[in-house]
């Protein structure tokens, strides 16, 4: 398991575009729904991912229907 260390966190609950040191996402609610787009736009659910595990991507892009989301920086 990787130790990753996030230097800072941007709370997404709407539609964001993310910062440009973004280097991943973390989902923080049990009922989550949206799409993160990545740096070479392909999509990822939020619901697929699993709450409180960092998931490392170039993010470019967050738009959440339901519950939060972590852009880590």
């Amino acid at each position: 398991m990787t130790n990753y260390r996030a230097y800072g966190a941007v709370e997404v609950t709407g539609s964001l575009s993310a910062p440009g040191n973004s280097w991943g996402v973390m989902r923080m609610t049990s009922t989550c729904s949206g799409s993160i787009t990545l740096g070479n736009d392909s999509t990822v659910k939020a619901e697929y991912l699993q709450q409180g595990q960092p998931f490392p991507c170039y993010v470019k892009r967050v738009a959440m229907t339901a519950g939060s989301i972590y852009i880590l920086v």
